[in-house]
């Protein structure tokens, strides 16, 4: 690259900025996500030479004054490709507590039945987010993401599936 500074909302490489691969529509995303302000700080895990499962606890968000459980849930999902490596963001909503996961290799089943799930690709990464609230303790206002999602041309990433909750 030469002494030039990309243009204003541009990647680092002075490609133009990924803001648009499965943003929301609303304008809110924040800072860190895929094409905001601080993605230009964001560097991808050097390869550890392994393919160890990685995992923290997390912490509950615990109850309000009326005893209700407080939320704690994955309410979107986005990915957007990058020169060398793949950012898929998690955004959660949560008024409190630490959310813990799990993430290693294996075969993709369903939660619960153990079901075969079928997936793009040649490996299998399983991401586990918890603790989180089940949808029917959250509040109406809080909308957990489901679905599945497919990378982008030429990504490392080929699929997201979202499993049942």
């Amino acid at each position: 690259m030469s002494g030039e500074e990309p243009d204003e909302g541009a990647n680092s490489d002075g490609s133009p900025p990924d803001d648009d691969i499965d943003a929301p529509d609303n304008g809110d995303a924040p800072e860190d996500d895929a094409g905001g302000d601080d993605a230009d700080d964001l560097e991808p895990v050097a390869d550890r030479g392994d393919t160890e499962p990685s995992e923290a606890e997390g912490e509950s968000p615990g109850t309000d004054q009326d005893g209700d459980l407080l939320p704690q849930a994955v309410t979107d999902v986005r990915l957007a490709s990058h020169d060398g490596f793949d950012r898929v963001v998690f955004e959660l909503e949560s008024d409190g507590g630490t959310p813990g996961w799990f993430i290693g290799y294996d075969e993709p089943t369903a939660q619960g039945s153990g079901n075969e799930v079928e997936v793009a690709g040649d490996a299998s990464l399983t991401v586990l987010i918890d603790p989180v609230t089940l949808p029917p303790d959250l509040p109406d206002d809080v909308q957990t993401w489901e679905g599945d999602l497919d990378g982008p041309k030429g990504g490392i990433v080929q699929q997201i599936v979202g499993g049942p909750v």
